[in-house]
């Protein structure tokens, strides 16, 4: 009897029983309802926060490359301006180079006329010289030295020979000086019909030698002309038709005076 009034105490109305299930069941379906909804207001919260991040990105990006294409800019105008003064300074520099090559030319244009100066200096100079040793020449008594004496022995000797007469004037101090020696010269080569004679007019400058006809010269007159040649002197020959055929006759002219 105990035994069936417990399980009669213990046993519960089927009403009762299906209204604590729906209301257990309400209560899980409000827990996931809710949690859903926190999900879903996590999931808008991240989806914000990642949304603005990503605005947060694409702004920083967008000021690095804005800021870069300002860099840019700003460079290039930089560049721009250091080209623009570069060229400048080239500009400068061109005309600065160009000013000293002008100044170099004409440095160099003065230079060389000076050296045109200095060599006209130079060839009056030697001119003067040459003129001043022409006129001591010319001062100096006419002599044949021992080297011409030994030169004009040499080409005499054994050549072809015959009567020569020296003919000086007394218009030059040395004049019959270099007669006598012209004679002396002519008896040492073996010539020994040669001899000197005093002359009372002038016989131009230099020295000449005559025969009768030139076109027909004695040989003798030529040996003398070549020998005499040799030493640097020049008998400058001519007709005389009152000449004896076969006889010369040398004239000492005036000295040649300095040019």
């Amino acid at each position: 009897m105990a035994i069936i009034m417990t399980t009669i105490a213990n046993a519960q109305p089927p009403g009762e029983s299906g209204r604590n299930a729906i209301s257990e069941a309400s209560r899980q379906h409000n827990l996931l309802f809710f949690a859903y909804m926190g999900l879903i207001a996590l999931v808008a919260l991240f989806t914000y926060l990642v949304w603005r991040s990503q605005n947060r990105l694409s702004d920083a990006i967008q000021a690095d490359a804005n800021a870069r294409i300002e860099e840019a800019r700003s460079g290039s105008e930089e560049a721009k301006r250091a080209a623009a003064e570069a060229n400048e300074r080239a500009t400068v520099a061109e005309s600065n180079l160009a000013e000293a090559n002008a100044r170099a030319a004409e440095a160099l244009k003065t230079a060389q006329g000076f050296q045109f100066e200095i060599a006209n200096q130079q060839e009056r100079a030697a001119m003067a010289e040459r003129a001043l040793l022409a006129l001591k020449a010319s001062l100096k008594d006419r002599t044949i030295s021992p080297e011409q004496e030994a030169v004009l022995i040499s080409a005499l000797t054994g050549s072809p020979s015959g009567p020569v007469e020296v003919w000086w004037t007394p218009s030059d101090t040395d004049s019959f000086g270099l007669a006598q020696q012209i004679v002396e010269i002519f008896k040492k080569s073996g010539w020994l019909d040669s001899v000197a004679r005093f002359a009372t007019g002038g016989t131009g400058n230099g020295f000449f030698i005559a025969v009768r006809d030139h076109s027909n010269a004695p040989q003798h007159a030529v040996s003398i002309q070549d020998a005499y040649a040799l030493i640097g002197i020049t008998m400058n020959g001519f007709s005389k038709s009152d000449l004896p055929e076969g006889k010369v006759q040398i004239y000492i002219g005036h000295k040649i005076p300095a040019p």
